[in-house]
């Protein structure tokens, strides 16, 4: 469904996200435009590639790391990515995980039981596509690194997650956001089959093989947890532009 190998933005697809970035107002002139340096960002997070490693095809590493540095600390890619999320109608049944990628240092860095990295929790549509995520060391638990996706979703809608959720805290803290949860008991007493708890929970593992294709995400070497972040965001958005203009 999905492009894997690396291209540049087409027409089509910055017409849908320039606005998000902001004009400049003082200075002089740029010499290279945002949207140059937003293909060298997407050519990192295909190719895992060090800041260094751009070719002569894009701009320099110091203006494309600088601009990074710009829009994580301006929040651009995260109004890039609920731009085009905006543009695609939400069901009324989410799904809700998380998986653990290695880290070699910085911050919202934990050891879990067999990796030390940071965790990535994730909330994707009927279809598989992201619609929120956050991130959180490896250590802290499913229940408590999630705690701000809720309120993200609209009110009257299904949550659906693994028995790694079952807490009746985390239920009644769904219910408060007017969401209805549908997450499996531990224990297999007395346990009653959910249709809508059982549909579709492959398609938030399918969301994350689709990121795994995004070599920068498999082995977080980021110091700060904010440019991981925007890193993850990005290529959510790559996924909705795929979707958006396929």
């Amino acid at each position: 469904m999905f492009s894997v190998a690396y291209r540049r933005l087409s027409e089509q697809e910055w017409e849908l996200i320039w606005a998000c970035f902001p004009d400049q107002v003082m200075g002089r002139p740029r010499k290279w435009s945002d949207r140059a340096c937003l293909d060298a960002i997407l050519y990192l997070l295909h190719s895992g590639g060090r800041w260094g490693e751009l070719s002569s095809d894009f701009p320099p590493k110091s203006t494309v790391h600088d601009r990074f540095s710009l829009w994580v600390k301006t929040g651009v890619l995260t109004k890039v990515f609920k731009r085009l999320r905006r543009k695609i109608a939400l069901g009324q049944v989410f799904h809700l995980d998380s998986t653990v990628k290695p880290a070699k240092r910085g911050k919202l860095v934990g050891r879990a039981v067999k990796v030390k990295g940071s965790k990535i929790s994730l909330v994707v549509d009927e279809v598989g596509l992201p619609v929120d995520l956050c991130l959180d060391a490896a250590n802290r638990h499913d229940l408590y690194a999630c705690r701000q996706l809720p309120h993200t979703l609209p009110k009257g809608s299904f949550i659906v997650a693994d028995r790694g959720y079952d807490a009746n805290w985390f239920r009644r803290k769904l219910w408060n956001n007017g969401l209805k949860p549908r997450i499996p008991k531990r224990k297999k007493k007395n346990k009653k089959y959910d249709p809508i708890a059982r549909l579709g929970r492959w398609v938030v593992e399918r969301c994350f093989a689709w990121l795994g294709k995004f070599r920068k995400l498999e082995v977080r070497y980021e110091y700060y947890a904010t440019h991981y972040k925007a890193f993850c965001y990005l290529a959510c958005s790559r996924l909705l532009l795929d979707k958006l203009t396929g």
